[in-house]
């Protein structure tokens, strides 16, 4: 709140303006909100937990599920293994999802959408067509009902994709291109797959919802 302010006179700086000063939105996120702020404060809280040196009876030998996360973890920050392997690993994904012409793998004619969409949820929680959850039925709290809804959008905002051309689209695009020349696309096949991704992901976003 920001009680020097008359709120008869302007109540949303009265009620909102420390607020919006004190938290401004980062660069690399589309809000920001208490819930974001006290993630971002756990994050921060688990990075410490987990550079803690491993004790004795957190020894990945004896089963601990500290051990483990500690483990796991220092793997994720080995740069130089990461580095060294990485593409090989990159490829063995693509190709088993089914190639990508313009990264230099043939797309199988035999592979099946649904077993490609059900590996890309088993494997990576992709909710890229549709998102599925279980939860308490509204009707019955005794009972688990399988809900179906629409996937999170890449930009967040469906407005992103059907208005008229905007920054936001454009830089979109562009990160996508960039990312497929970095793994050694050619240009003019990396600037059509994001102008086709972009155009199915509007597809997506024009989709009613109900």
């Amino acid at each position: 709140m920001n009680s020097s302010v008359d709120p008869c006179s302007d109540f949303y700086e009265y009620a909102c303006g420390q607020w919006i000063r004190g938290h401004p939105i980062p660069d690399d996120a589309p809000s920001v909100s208490n819930f974001e702020n006290l993630g971002q404060d756990l994050e921060f809280a688990l990075k410490e937990l987990l550079e803690k040196k491993t004790t004795p009876s957190e020894q990945i030998e004896s089963g601990s599920a500290i051990g483990k996360a500690k483990f796991f973890y220092k793997l994720c920050l080995n740069e130089s293994e990461i580095f060294d392997n990485w593409r090989k690993t990159f490829d063995e994904v693509v190709a088993s999802f089914g190639g990508w012409p313009s990264l230099g793998h043939p797309v199988r004619d035999s592979i099946s959408i649904e077993k490609l969409y059900g590996d890309m949820v088993a494997k990576f929680r992709a909710d890229s067509l549709f998102k599925a959850t279980v939860q308490p039925d509204d009707k019955n709290s005794e009972k688990h009902v399988l809900l179906i809804d629409q996937p999170a959008l890449n930009l967040f905002a469906r407005d992103f994709y059907v208005l008229a051309e905007n920054e936001e689209r454009l830089a979109y695009l562009q990160l996508i291109r960039d990312v497929l020349v970095l793994l050694h696309a050619p240009v003019q096949s990396a600037t059509q797959d994001a102008e086709e991704i972009i155009e199915f992901e509007t597809a997506l976003a024009n989709v009613p919802a109900s």
